[in-house]
């Protein structure tokens, strides 16, 4: 089997304490010779980053970087004095920001208990969420956060990541 080298990334997965440096040489597609593959600390498959020790950081880095940029567009959008109602502005957050926050939850995402915090890479999703929201509403930063949720009607990320999580395990 050929690959083409260019367009292959290779990472080593494991929980060890230091990433494995081991080379891998490839056949060329031509079929004249090999290239060789240098490891990558993260990569991305299927638009969810993965990294050597499945900690989901990467994944986490990279979407808060993405909802950097929508906060922003959003701000722009929905300004205090002028922009859409509340409901259109909520609808934008729904439609983009919620479905880039849930975006692979089915993998990185560990349910909570009743009474629960969320854990893990959607501990960090919350304050996103939370920022978003601020946005929406055009509520100050001292607002409370249950405040905010019930005002924009969204429901707990938490609570929301369960269900989506629940909706993929019912589909296996």
């Amino acid at each position: 089997m050929a690959f083409a080298a260019e367009k292959s990334e290779l990472i080593h997965f494991n929980k060890n304490r230091r990433q494995w440096a081991n080379l891998v040489d490839l056949a060329l597609a031509t079929g004249d010779g090999y290239s060789t593959v240098r490891p990558i600390p993260s990569g991305r498959f299927l638009g969810v980053w993965l990294d050597w020790k499945l900690s989901w950081k990467a994944y986490a880095i990279a979407v808060e970087k993405k909802l950097k940029t929508q906060d922003f567009a959003l701000s722009r959008i929905a300004a205090k004095t002028w922009g859409p109602s509340l409901t259109k502005a909520r609808e934008v957050y729904t439609k983009c920001i919620r479905s880039t926050i849930a975006y692979g939850a089915s993998s990185f995402y560990t349910p909570t208990i009743v009474g629960g915090r969320p854990k893990g890479i959607a501990k960090g999703l919350v304050t996103a969420q939370n920022r978003s929201l601020r946005i929406v509403a055009g509520a100050y930063k001292a607002t409370p956060i249950r405040h905010l949720e019930t005002e924009t009607y969204t429901p707990l990320l938490d609570l929301y990541l369960n269900k989506r999580l629940a909706d993929f395990e019912k589909r296996l």
